[in-house]
């Protein structure tokens, strides 16, 4: 016999249901299903409550066949009826069920002997550690792949934060080579302009615009072996040759 009660949201009524599985025959009715109400003697269809039902279910008069079974009642009734003959291992198609799977490995740890139940016991709990293993197993090689995840992805930001480092220092070397190699110029062409002023040399005019380093430091290294003003007026023409009137 089986109770159910108001259900867990206590704000929520529900039916009270008593249910009976019966061995024997109990009512001169055709069904194997009977529900009662408690209703009045008179008159009869007055209901005192509808919060209320008694189910009878008697075992003898189910005649269903394993295909002609439809609802969650009719398996129950069909594993009630047929338990000792059913082929657990191999159940009819509208009895494969979990809640019927699971009320048959029931139904057998009940038939067996201590010592059956013993290796089963023993067996289960085997499968029960072997499947906690497993799942430890699994957990922690989940965590070691998270692990090994971040610590890749900091490997990353670390080697991209270093190629961003490298960068900025190779433009500051590129911005300090430029502005040492312009503060050379600058001082190369101040150098040669004076030595040119105060030699009186005609082309001072002509250094004044020249940008190129090499070319400064060839005046600068003639100005150091005294050359010619000739000799300097080829070096200048070889950069920026002196136009010709057409």
């Amino acid at each position: 016999m089986e109770q159910l009660h108001q259900g867990e949201n206590y704000g929520e009524l529900r039916p009270t249901i008593m249910i009976s599985f019966l061995d024997h025959v109990l009512f001169d009715t055709p069904g194997h299903h009977t529900v009662f109400h408690l209703r009045a003697d008179q008159p009869p269809e007055l209901l005192l409550s509808d919060q209320f039902e008694m189910h009878f279910v008697e075992l003898p008069k189910f005649r269903l066949e394993a295909e002609e079974l439809r609802t969650s009642l009719d398996r129950w009734c069909y594993l009630m009826r047929h338990a000792e003959e059913l082929d657990t291992a191999n159940l009819p198609e509208p009895m494969k069920d979990e809640t019927i799977r699971e009320a048959v490995n029931v139904l057998e740890q009940l038939a067996m002997t201590d010592a059956e139940r013993l290796v089963y016991e023993e067996r289960w709990m085997g499968r029960a550690d072997h499947t906690a293993r497993e799942r430890r197993y699994a957990r922690l090689e989940r965590e070691l792949g998270e692990k090994m995840s971040q610590l890749a992805e900091r490997d990353r930001q670390a080697a991209e934060r270093d190629r961003q480092a490298a960068e900025q220092q190779k433009q500051i070397a590129e911005q300090q080579k430029q502005a040492a190699r312009q503060e050379a110029r600058a001082v190369l062409r101040e150098t040669i302009l004076s030595r040119f002023l105060l030699e009186g040399l005609p082309l001072a005019n002509r250094v004044a615009g020249v940008e190129d380093l090499e070319t400064l430091e060839r005046l600068s290294h003639q100005l150091a072996e005294s050359a010619t003003a000739v000799e300097f007026e080829a070096v200048l023409n070889s950069v920026s040759p002196v136009p010709r009137p057409g």
